[in-house]
Order: C-alpha cells, then sequence, then structure tokens
C-alpha cells in the first residue's frame, strides 16, 4: 500500500475516534439517567383472579395457599389442618357443598364465608349461617366517616378529584381490631352492611361498638368464620391499612388455604384439558388428522372422455346420446306417432270406426307404405336405436302424405 493511503486511512480513523468521543461527552453532560415505576395493565390472571394479589402475598409469607374456581370443593380433597375461605357467591358453594362442608368442619376443618347479599331475612337465610345465629344486614342511615365516633363532629375533608380510589374510600368504613397478636390493626369494611349475631353464639366477635364485621363459632371440632365482605382482599385493597395482616391472622395454619373465588364452573374443554390432558391431546390430533384425511382425494382419477374443446356436432352428438340414455328418445317417437295418427283421423273421420289392423291396411293403401310397417310404427315397441330410426322415417312418410292430401 503506498505511504499516502496509509497516512490517510490513519487520519480518517483519527478523525472517527474524536467524533466518536466527542459525542459521547455531549451526550453524558446533557442527559441524565432517571428511574420511574410505571404501572402496567392488569394481567388476564388478575383480572379472573381478583384475590392474586392475597394467593401472592400469603405464599410469600410462607403459607401454602391455591385459587380456585368451580363449586365443586371437595373434589380437591381438603385436610382437616387446611382452611377454605369461599371468597366468591358462598351461596352457591354452600348449596353444592352444604354436607360435605358441615361434616368437615366438625371434624376440625375451619370454613371462611361471607353471607349471601339477597339473604337479609331469617326465611332468606341458608342453613348453615341459620344454624349458627348469622344474619347480614345493611345500615341505611349516614355512617361517619373513618374516625369519627359518638356525636362529635368530624372534620371536614377537602373534595376528592372524583376518581374511583376516592369513591371507594368514602364507602368504607375503619374498624380497629385487637387480636391475639401484638398489636392494634386497622381495616377498612364497606359501610353500608354488617353482621348480627341474633342467637350470641359467637366466641369472637370483631369491628366498631354497634357494628360487628367478624363473627367466629366453633361447630363441632371445627372453626367457622363469618366476615361481614371480603373486598378488603381484593387485588385493589390488599395493599390498604391492615388488610393483609388481617388476612395472614385469619388463614394462620399448618395446612393449606384454598381461595374459592368464583362459583361458576369452567369450560367443559377446561375440565377435559384439567382431568384428561393426554386425552385431550390424542382426540386434537385425531380430528386434524380425519380433516386432513377428508381434504385428501379419495380414488382415482376420472379422465375426461372428450376434449375440453367441442364443436357443435360433438355437443348435438353427445345430447343425442344422453336423451337415448335416460330413455328420452322413446318419449319422443310416441309423442310423434300420437300425433301424426291424429291427425290422419281428423283429416278422415272413418278411420275412428275401424279397429287397429283394418285401420293401418286403410292408411297403408292411402299413402303407399304397407300395412305392417305402418302398424309396426304407429303400436309396435321401439327398443332398440334401428327401430328408432326405421319407426322414424315412417312417420315422415306418413305426414308427407298427410300434407299432399
Amino acid at each position: 500500500m503506498p505511504d499516502a493511503n496509509r497516512i490517510f486511512l490513519w487520519l480518517l480513523g483519527a478523525l472517527l475516534l474524536v467524533g466518536l468521543s466527542w459525542y459521547g461527552y455531549w451526550f453524558a453532560v446533557n442527559f441524565e439517567r432517571h428511574s420511574r415505576e410505571v404501572r402496567s395493565a392488569v394481567s388476564p390472571e388478575a383480572r379472573k383472579n381478583p384475590y392474586l394479589a392475597a394467593e401472592h402475598f400469603l405464599r410469600r409469607s410462607g403459607q401454602a395457599v391455591q385459587s380456585q374456581a368451580g363449586r365443586d370443593i371437595f373434589e380437591l380433597a381438603p385436610s382437616l389442618d387446611d382452611i377454605i375461605f369461599l371468597a366468591g357467591r358462598s351461596d352457591l358453594f354452600l348449596q353444592r357443598n352444604h354436607d360435605a362442608l358441615l361434616e368437615w368442619v366438625s371434624r376440625g376443618g375451619h370454613l371462611i364465608l361471607v353471607p349471601d347479599e339477597n339473604a337479609t331475612d331469617e326465611e332468606e337465610r341458608y342453613p348453615l349461617l341459620a344454624q349458627l345465629g348469622v344474619v347480614l344486614r345493611y345500615r341505611d342511615e349516614e355512617i361517619p366517616a373513618a374516625g369519627c365516633e359518638g356525636e362529635e363532629p368530624c372534620p371536614e375533608e377537602p373534595p376528592g378529584d372524583g376518581n374511583g380510589e376516592e369513591q371507594e374510600r368514602d364507602e368504607r368504613v375503619t374498624v380497629t381490631f385487637r387480636t391475639d397478636h401484638p398489636g392494634d390493626f386497622q381495616a377498612a369494611f364497606l359501610a353500608d352492611r354488617y353482621l348480627e349475631d341474633s342467637e350470641g353464639l359467637a366466641e369472637v366477635s370483631l369491628g366498631s361498638d354497634e357494628y360487628r364485621n367478624l363473627l367466629r363459632y366453633s361447630l363441632g371440632e371445627g372453626t367457622v368464620t363469618v366476615l361481614s365482605d371480603t373486598a378488603l382482599f381484593s387485588n385493589e385493597a390488599i395493599g390498604e391499612h391492615d388488610h393483609a395482616y388481617l388476612l395472614y391472622a385469619l388463614t394462620e395454619t399448618p395446612g393449606k388455604v384454598w381461595i374459592f373465588h368464583s362459583a361458576q364452573m369452567p369450560s367443559l374443554l377446561a375440565l377435559l384439558w384439567q382431568r384428561a390432558p393426554g386425552l385431550s391431546l390424542v382426540t386434537a390430533l385425531l380430528l386434524l388428522l380425519a380433516g386432513w384425511k377428508m381434504m385428501q382425494r379419495s380414488g382415482p382419477q376420472l379422465k375426461l372422455r372428450y376434449e375440453p374443446r367441442r364443436n357443435l356436432l360433438e355437443h348435438l352428438d353427445a345430447s343425442a346420446e344422453y336423451s337415448w340414455r335416460i330413455d328420452k328418445a322413446r318419449q319422443l317417437c310416441s309423442d310423434n306417432r300420437n300425433a301424426i295418427e291424429q291427425a290422419w283421423r281428423r283429416r278422415h273421420p272413418q278411420l275412428n270406426t275401424l279397429e287397429q289392423a283394418p285401420r293401418c291396411e286403410w292408411i297403408g293403401e292411402k299413402s303407399g307404405i304397407a300395412a305392417r310397417a305402418v302398424e309396426r310404427t304407429l303400436y309396435g315397441e321401439v327398443n332398440s336405436e334401428q327401430d328408432f330410426i326405421r319407426a322414424s322415417a315412417v312417420l315422415q312418410r306418413l305426414a308427407a302424405r298427410l300434407e299432399r292430401r
């Protein structure tokens, strides 16, 4: 390589290095690095399970937990050390599993549930809750704000911005609890409902001075905990106040916590995949193979009898062959012979008084055709192409003779 070219390449490399160094210095001086947390959209799993955050919290706390949808609780075979938490429609769960749940609790299980929102009268209570004497009541009067007690006026709060979070806080009342755990904690329950222990059988009763939000009963060797609502354990509210601590205190067990968040049964496909994944895969594969097989050609491919393009005579010949094959030629011959015979009778009325043989002889004499040929043409059978040709020729001659007379 010549020296001039080598010097030019070295100068070009040096300029590029200087340019990159200057750009790096300018970028570092004019830009700063910042970190910020961006809340992403709710995942599909969280939309299906409103208690997904509570499940993750208990799992990180060292508690064995599993959330489940479906009404058949005891198909999962919970042990007596487990806790069943009916966070969804408890009435639907109880209707399907009442006897099994009652026996399981009596043997030592722990059941946590919320009364049916529609069961506000004693007649509407479910048998298990009626046995315990639990009634879900609603408060129509105005509820004091959180932290207000007695008749003392509450300080006015600045108006909110009208978003959903402010409205949700206005619908809650904060309650202070004391448990066996050290310290007190607070939880915000829905303000429009409370629990009533009509029989006075509750061993634990937590809530405000007048309204109860948590009742605990002993049933046989087991325990039943009734809450006024479970919205405080949802994905949106589990991080507020001491809701997570309350959930941990309620579900502390050496066994497993089963959170049933939806009473709707899964679809048939979901059940098949859950119970028999191998069978589902084999069935899907067989259906795919059957569909692929149905799309394939079956049997040998027929060859065309004629060329794709035909002239007029070939079309006529094919039409005539088709007409003969479907027996239209015989019908055509019958129509023609009937028309010609009726024409001869109208022209010569005396033919109507004659029998078949004399009539054929008379027509033969007038037309110059043998009487046997006339009889075979007008009344004989047409069984072959030759019979059709001969009959057509005789009929043509009879028609011509009739026109001449």
